[in-house]
């Protein structure tokens, strides 16, 4: 049991820097509608652990309940699971809290390519910022 590990990702994936800055999750071989591509491990934490962590990481976590958030307490416990990209068009959803699945068919691409999500894996933006400003309010951080 020396391979443990806070998140599982499907070997289709792979983290990449993004040209423009940044890292996103990229496709490297077709990933399939209803696919698991992602399952989420990492600290349960109740709003007051959450928003003890240090600012930087609080962008790594993401709330599964009212007052529960899961995911790294620490950079160390970052994985490439991590770093999926925002769209206004997903095509990667959550099928309840922790496993992320494709929801339509996704190709492979070239990672470090801007691509609209065509097969570079996304979730939608609109959730995530609605989350983001829903935590600074949480925390008390300024705006």
């Amino acid at each position: 049991m020396t391979n443990l590990k806070l998140n599982w990702i499907s070997p289709k994936l792979k983290a990449a820097n993004v040209s423009g800055g940044g890292r996103g999750l990229f496709a490297l071989e077709p990933a399939s509608k209803d696919e698991t591509l992602v399952v989420y491990g990492g600290h349960v934490m109740i709003t007051e652990d959450f928003c003890s962590l240090p600012e930087e990481i609080q962008a790594y976590p993401y709330q599964i309940r009212d007052d529960l958030f899961m995911g790294p307490a620490s950079f160390e416990e970052v994985t490439e699971a991590d770093f999926l990209n925002h769209s206004c068009n997903p095509n990667a959803g959550f099928r309840g809290e922790i496993t992320l699945v494709a929801m339509r068919n996704i190709d492979s691409e070239t990672p470090g390519r801007r691509s609209g999500c065509g097969s570079s894996c996304c979730w939608s933006a609109r959730w995530q910022s609605v989350l983001v400003s829903y935590r600074i309010g949480l925390c008390d951080a300024p705006v």
